[in-house]
């Protein structure tokens, strides 16, 4: 753990029991989430999109989406923090898996491999991206982390979709 990082423990430890309707759960969570400080993680230490099994995306990134953010981030900065899963790796590093935030994360590694001083007020002095960073099991179970993903994503989920993404999308509520 760095200095720049403050691990947000769950608000349902010690006996507290989770909300039956894992909606519930996402909401509670982010209000509590938000009432905590946000962390400067460096890019390195956030584990690749490609490598995780933990969204509920099939795509997990929009290179639409990124390409807009990335504009926007390069004209005012990083707006809306990310959310991170912090991990221990393979050999027992630590880590932080992306929960939230896959296009942002997307878009600050494109912003940085294109010029690594386009951030000069950064915190930590290397690319890193501002995001809650949530201890690890954070969430109970897969389906308590879904929920969180689109909650978090309800917004964009009102946006044009394709037939098949609508379809992936209501498949995976009712599972």
């Amino acid at each position: 753990m760095t200095k720049w990082i403050t691990v947000i423990p769950s608000p349902y430890k010690n006996g507290k029991n989770y909300p039956k309707d894992p909606k519930e759960f996402a909401q509670d969570c982010l209000k509590w989430i938000r009432g905590h400080a946000e962390s400067f993680v460096p890019l390195d230490d956030i584990i690749s999109i490609d490598e995780t099994t933990c969204q509920i995306r099939e795509n997990k990134s929009s290179d639409k989406h990124v390409s807009d953010l990335k504009k926007a981030i390069a004209a005012v900065g990083q707006e809306d923090a990310g959310f991170l899963e912090q991990v221990k790796d393979a050999a027992g590093n630590t880590a932080h898996m992306p929960i939230e935030g896959n296009n942002r994360n997307e878009a600050l590694d494109e912003l940085y491999e294109e010029d690594p001083d386009w951030n000069p007020g950064n915190v930590t002095g290397k690319p890193e991206m501002r995001a809650y960073v949530l201890e690890e099991n954070f969430f109970p179970s897969d389906e308590y982390r879904e929920a969180f993903q689109l909650w978090c994503n309800r917004k964009m989920l009102r946006l044009d979709m394709t037939p098949d993404r609508v379809l992936t999308v209501v498949g995976t509520w009712i599972e």
